[in-house]
């Protein structure tokens, strides 16, 4: 006999960390701006503030969810990314 869901969520053990996220789109232009798209969408959702943090190869959204969860939504777009975040090594929000 299967166990339920709600069972099995139960019993299983605590995640720790942050969740990673990181779609491929072949557009870089439009991976750049899918992922300003998820900044604006989470701030608006959330209702607070999420900066881009740039790791120079790299740039990351870093937020919780209600329940508290961390999640990182990552691009490594950085050119298109730069051109409208600009500077690197430090968190940014769009023009």
């Amino acid at each position: 006999m299967r166990e339920s869901t709600a069972a099995a969520q139960a019993s299983a053990p605590p995640l720790d960390g942050v969740a990673h996220v990181n779609v491929f789109v072949s557009d870089r232009a439009a991976a750049a701006q899918g992922f300003l798209a998820w900044q604006r969408h989470l701030e608006a959702v959330l209702q607070q503030r999420v900066e881009a943090v740039d790791h120079q190869l790299s740039w990351s959204l870093y937020f919780s969810d209600p329940d508290g969860n961390p999640f990182e939504i990552t691009s490594t777009e950085v050119a298109p990314l730069h051109a409208v975040l600009g500077g690197s090594g430090d968190s940014r929000r769009p023009a």
